[in-house]
């Protein structure tokens, strides 16, 4: 719940959040993000191929102006810097 928290707070700091249909179409897009990553991970996991795959992952983010994840850890009260 930490973690929801956290990009819940992001999203209502950012004044392009506050129009309802940029914020529905962004909901579809990690949607489709989500399930794209997952199917991605599992493959990965079943072709022992995991090194490569989270390395294609780190290098998504950091292209679309995300966070470094390497530089981040995930602990109960959400992400924080390493």
């Amino acid at each position: 719940m930490a973690v929801r928290g956290q990009v819940a707070e992001g999203l209502a700091a950012n004044p392009r959040f506050k129009d309802p249909a940029t914020l529905a179409a962004l909901a579809e897009e990690l949607k489709i993000s989500f399930v794209t990553l997952h199917a991605g991970w599992q493959s990965a996991r079943r072709e022992g191929t995991l090194p490569t795959y989270s390395d294609g992952v780190a290098a998504l983010f950091a292209r679309n102006g995300g966070p470094n994840l390497r530089s981040l850890t995930l602990a109960d009260d959400g992400f924080a810097k390493r």
